[in-house]
């Protein structure tokens, strides 16, 4: 085996272990985001508004920050030592009031319903112009709905 071959076969495994430090890594971040969401959400403390999804994306995007940061100052722990347990981060009470993104929401369903209302009498008294269908129907009704205020 001549030395650039081995070279390559070197670089491939190192490549492979990275990759595989790389899965662990964001499986651990994963499982304490996990944690975080199943403890805040046993103690009732998730935020109005916040769901899964962006409690995810933003919990992950944290472990991802702190995994690139160097540790200047700290010494490299060995491998064998458990991960500290991290606490859930003490959370202010939800808001009385609703947050935009939740009166968004609300406006949307409350459009959805009144759409789909008069779609429903419209099919039920056969007045659906010929080849419209829902969606159409839908973009145009809530067009006429945001621009009345609703």
């Amino acid at each position: 085996m001549n030395k650039l071959m081995f070279a390559g076969l070197a670089l491939a495994a190192v490549l492979v272990v990275n990759a595989g430090s790389a899965h662990a890594a964001e499986s651990t971040a994963m499982k304490t985001c996990t944690d975080q969401w199943d403890a805040m959400k046993a103690a009732n403390k998730i935020p109005a508004g916040t769901t899964w999804p962006t409690f995810e994306k933003d919990c992950m995007a944290k472990a991802d920050a702190a995994q690139a940061a160097p540790a200047m100052a700290a010494p490299v722990a060995p491998a064998m030592a458990p991960a500290p347990k991290i606490a859930a981060p003490a959370m202010a009470p939800a808001p009385k009031m609703a947050t935009p993104a939740v009166a968004r929401a609300n406006g949307e369903q409350s459009r959805i319903k009144s759409c789909a209302g008069q779609w429903d009498q419209m099919k039920a008294a056969n007045k659906i112009p010929a080849g419209l269908k829902w969606p159409e129907f839908w973009h145009d009704c809530d067009t006429k709905l945001k621009a009345a205020g609703q």
